[in-house]
């Protein structure tokens, strides 16, 4: 029996290789997947099941090694908007997106940013992918802001760490959730953070706090929570655990 529901992708940044496992066990389980919306990690992921490529991208993600991603972080040398332009990562992650529209795919799709001119959530339901992807993705002070017809947007996770909320609104049922920020984990650091540790330890914990009131009030018909804390934030060379570990999970939590 062909279980339908609405998939809600939430944000994790490199954590978000797990999604690809969940889809992966979902459609194993006989879930189809009638529509989803993404955050940051999440909107790539979604971007790609929405238009059917995702075994496309799972085969990329597991021939990523350590030197191929950090060759893509365009350093801004002098980092007036950002840290790392950006450009280059989405190029690498987002390559087979491009010249695609949000509204031709084969699902409905909605990728959620973050405005920082009106601080709410902006949805992109219609449009470029790679424009939508590029601003969901743009975490604050790492990323150069994401520039769309003269305004700015930075990361989704910001305001919608997992974008139930859009699904609902849209009118879409049996909304499952994935939420990839749970539970925190924060050890003691063994020296004085730097500037990526200090980034990464933030966002995690803004990600957790937002993320749990979020999901206490959402409409989600269930919620995934993957445990993830042993991978970082930035370990996108870790596509086979990663997308073991969701795979694992999905099946364990609704067999």
């Amino acid at each position: 029996m062909v279980k339908k529901i609405s998939l809600a992708l939430g944000s994790g940044s490199a954590k978000g290789w797990a999604h690809i496992g969940i889809i992966k066990a979902l459609k194993e389980l006989g879930y189809k997947i009638e529509a989803v919306s993404g955050t940051s990690a999440g909107a790539i992921i979604a971007a790609y099941e929405a238009f059917g490529i995702l075994n496309e991208f799972e085969d990329f993600v597991l021939n990523l090694d350590k030197r191929r991603v950090l060759r893509y972080y365009d350093v801004n040398l002098l980092p007036v908007k950002g840290l790392i332009s950006g450009n280059r990562l989405l190029e690498l992650f987002a390559e087979n997106l491009k010249n695609k529209k949000i509204e031709d795919a084969a699902i409905p799709l909605y990728i959620c940013a973050s405005s920082l001119e009106s601080g709410k959530c902006v949805t992109f339901e219609k449009g470029s992918v790679i424009e939508g992807v590029r601003a969901s993705i743009s975490i604050p002070g790492l990323f150069t802001p994401a520039e769309i017809k003269g305004m700015y947007f930075v990361d989704g996770g910001i305001t919608n760490p997992v974008p139930v909320g859009i699904l609902s609104h849209k009118g879409h049922r049996k909304i499952m959730a994935v939420d990839l920020n749970s539970p925190l984990h924060v050890p003691y650091f063994e020296e004085s953070p730097n500037v990526m540790s200090t980034i990464n330890r933030s966002i995690t914990i803004m990600s957790h706090h937002l993320t749990s009131y979020q999901m206490k009030n959402s409409d989600a018909w269930k919620i995934l929570k993957p445990d993830l804390r042993e991978f970082g934030l930035f370990e996108f060379y870790k596509g086979k655990e990663l997308i073991e570990a969701g795979y694992k999970y999905t099946m364990k939590c609704l067999s």
